[in-house]
């Protein structure tokens, strides 16, 4: 095949036919055509689109570029949860150990996070030498006798994936939705769960900024995965405000662990909704029961329990909790100057503030202070009396105080008015 034919084909904004999609991912992955190519052929797609057929045909391929994971070794469903990224959510940190106390099996297999605070593998090794990088047997064997792993995502999952992420990150053509669908799925696919829930991130700290798109963004990517016999959901859900309280890693944390304690507030509810979500698409709960059974499990610290079994199983120091997360004080306050109602977030700015602060990473090179972020108090729709505090600043040396608060007084907004359009937590289910 000729890449030349292919590039004007798709240029003309024809359909590629899947021998066409499996010569190109082949050819990228292998590095027999050059970069100028592969970029030419992304943007093409980036502007003409692909339709559905072609958009599985290129997530089939890139999967099968590297290692498919057999789980059939481990007993019982198994389960993935993804979301698409925010600030402050560490949802699944909170939501792995309640599905294992349901009898469901969690096997998350996450990355690294760049800008921001991180992915929930940078999260985790706040505890410290945890061990995170697994062989198949080793995951196969904890999960049989744990219920449930967090580990690092195996290098050799959809290597196509990392080649044509790659080049999207410098061409401008990260934006676009079949490239978007096709490189979630085919490592949730080639991570060999058979139950998937698709958290899709909406907002001004999301990549999705609105409702539209993410719903076809959703939407494709459960096709995708009913098309490959998976049981497959997908929400969209806020980020137009930070998920949690806490950015930065052991914050972070903190707010999971608040969670399985029984804390109530946004992230609770989120994780709550995902939980019971996942129980009735497994079809061991009805709605119903699934509710019951989620109450029983944070009642009865069983969650937190099997959280700290977790950590100490995978080498990591759960006393990490009591001396030093529950004990972090604040390097400095942020408080109100003015009595109103918040009225909105700029929630990336947020999010880049900590990683400025010394709490994320910009490159993978870079290294990360997991006790440096910002605790934030109040959520959109909060009444603010003058002098409240707004955020607590837990400083990484990186900037000083004053800079700090000259970017945190751009990331509220408190108006005199209550604000009428409070955001949902969800905005759509799709199944």
């Amino acid at each position: 095949m000729d890449i030349l034919k292919i590039i004007d084909k798709k240029r003309k904004g024809l359909a590629l036919s899947k021998e066409e999609i499996d010569f190109f991912v082949k050819s990228a992955t292998d590095e027999k055509i050059p970069d100028y190519q592969i970029s030419a052929l992304l943007m093409a797609i980036c502007i003409n689109g692909m339709n559905k057929e072609e958009t599985f045909n290129l997530t089939v391929s890139m999967l099968n570029s590297g290692e498919i994971v057999d789980l059939s070794k481990i007993k019982g469903i198994k389960v993935d949860k993804h979301s698409t990224g925010g600030v402050s959510d560490t949802t699944s940190i909170a939501l792995i150990p309640i599905l294992a106390c349901a009898n469901l099996v969690s096997v998350k297999m996450s990355g690294r996070g760049l800008g921001f605070t991180g992915g929930t593998i940078d999260k985790l090794e706040t505890f410290e030498n945890i061990k995170l990088d697994f062989t198949k047997k080793e995951i196969i064997d904890q999960v049989n006798e744990l219920g449930c792993i967090i580990c690092s995502q195996s290098s050799n999952l959809a290597p196509a994936d990392k080649k044509l992420y790659a080049i999207r990150d410098i061409t401008s053509t990260v934006e676009s939705i079949p490239l978007i669908a096709s490189s979630i799925m085919s490592k949730k696919l080639a991570s060999g769960n058979d139950l998937i829930f698709l958290d899709v991130k909406i907002g001004n700290g999301a990549f999705m900024k609105d409702l539209k798109s993410a719903k076809i963004l959703a939407s494709l990517m459960v096709e995708i995965g009913k098309m490959y016999n998976k049981k497959i959901c997908a929400a969209i859900t806020d980020m137009n405000q930070p998920l949690g309280n806490g950015i930065g890693c052991a914050l972070e944390i903190k707010d999971a662990i608040d969670v399985l304690q029984g804390k109530q507030n946004r992230l609770a509810d989120l994780v709550q909704y995902i939980a019971t979500k996942i129980m009735v698409l497994s079809g061991k709960y009805t709605e119903k029961n699934a509710l019951q059974k989620y109450d029983e499990i944070i009642k009865s610290n069983l969650a937190y329990k099997k959280f700290l079994e977790m950590i100490e199983y995978q080498n990591g120091d759960a006393s990490i909790i009591e001396n030093k997360i529950t004990k972090m004080k604040p390097t400095d306050i942020f408080t109100s100057d003015i009595e109103g109602y918040v009225e909105s977030y700029d929630t990336q700015k947020l999010g880049m503030l900590v990683c400025d602060m010394g709490g994320g990473k910009k490159t993978l090179k870079d290294t990360i202070n997991h006790f440096c972020g910002i605790y934030a108090y109040k959520k959109i729709g909060d009444k603010v009396s003058q002098d409240d505090i707004l955020f607590d600043i837990y400083n990484g040396k990186k900037m000083s105080i004053p800079e700090i608060k000259t970017e945190l007084a751009s990331c509220i907004k408190i108006s005199k008015k209550k604000p009428k359009n409070i955001p949902k937590l969800v905005f759509a289910f799709i199944s």
